[in-house]
């Protein structure tokens, strides 16, 4: 059976993305913005992620976004 509307069709599919973003210093020490570090298909993954993202740059401000730019997770 086929959808009459395929815009109805669309919407039934989700497609959420996480965006993890990460704090940046410049060389005195001073924040000067973000950076888009990787994105995920499933906030599990997402978090795991940031994590060892996190770990890797030493103490620094790692979050996890979803796809309306809602912070879903914060790794310090």
């Amino acid at each position: 059976m086929t959808c009459p509307c395929p815009y109805l069709a669309m919407s039934k599919v989700v497609h959420t993305m996480f965006t993890i973003i990460q704090k940046n210093f410049d060389q005195y020490g001073d924040f000067c913005g973000w950076e888009v570090m990787a994105t995920c298909a499933s906030l599990q993954h997402a978090q795991v992620f940031a994590a060892e993202l996190c770990n890797l740059a030493g103490v620094v401000r790692t979050l996890v976004l979803d796809d309306m730019g809602m912070v879903v997770c914060v790794e310090s």
